[in-house]
């Protein structure tokens, strides 16, 4: 799940960073101003990889990168040529360059992005400006995280105004196409099935 919110310094939102943490989690710097919205699909998708085909470009990355430290992790991402086009192509018309972290101002509403998933048993906030991941929940199953997730969002919510509604949830989730596609496949392969034992039984009738 990606979370978007008024990003702004000081929220009272102080979470517990883990210095230390599983090596297989991936976690990375943000250090391209206008990059959290990537940087929080890129997080979800490489602690994902036993579920989700990543392809090539990105199993390159994730190996090339598991030994380096956050910062270091932060700056291969963005010096991936593939992934900054495929930035260009969904972002504002704003450079994806190096610049210093952008604060919202008055007249300036500023947002960002952090993703939750679920890693071996835990459920996890990554959010690319902290110095490390945040631990939500542990020893939760995969089918009921979600449940874990919504009191950490709610009381986000909760630490702003009453009148602030600029708020949204997205789910990361398998393209519906191929999912239907795949059981349509399976539905077709169970009619042949049967068709099949039907004309195998009308024709041991007549034997």
């Amino acid at each position: 799940m990606i979370f978007l919110f008024k990003y702004i310094p000081n929220s009272g939102y102080a979470p517990k960073v883990l210095p230390n943490y599983d090596e297989d989690l991936y976690f990375a710097k943000q250090v391209i101003v206008n990059a959290c919205a990537t940087q929080a699909i890129l997080a979800i998708l490489l602690n994902n990889e036993d579920k989700i085909e990543l392809g090539q470009e990105l199993l390159d990355l994730k190996n090339f990168t598991k030994l380096m430290d956050p910062y270091m992790k932060g700056l291969s991402i963005s010096n991936c040529e593939k992934i900054r086009e495929e930035h260009n192509k969904f972002s504002r018309p704003e450079p994806f360059v190096f610049t210093g972290k952008k604060d919202a101002g008055d007249k300036d509403d500023v947002f960002h992005f952090v993703a939750y998933f679920h890693f071996k048993n835990n459920v996890y906030e990554i959010d690319g400006l902290r110095e490390g991941p945040i631990l939500i929940a542990e020893n939760v199953n995969n089918q009921s995280w979600i449940n874990a997730v919504q009191p950490s969002i709610l009381n986000r919510i909760n630490l702003y105004a009453n009148n602030e509604i600029k708020f949204n949830l997205l789910a990361m989730i398998p393209d519906r196409k191929n999912k239907f596609e795949s059981r349509l496949e399976d539905l077709e392969n169970r009619k042949d099935f049967i068709l099949n034992f039907i004309k195998s039984t009308e024709d041991n009738k007549y034997v």
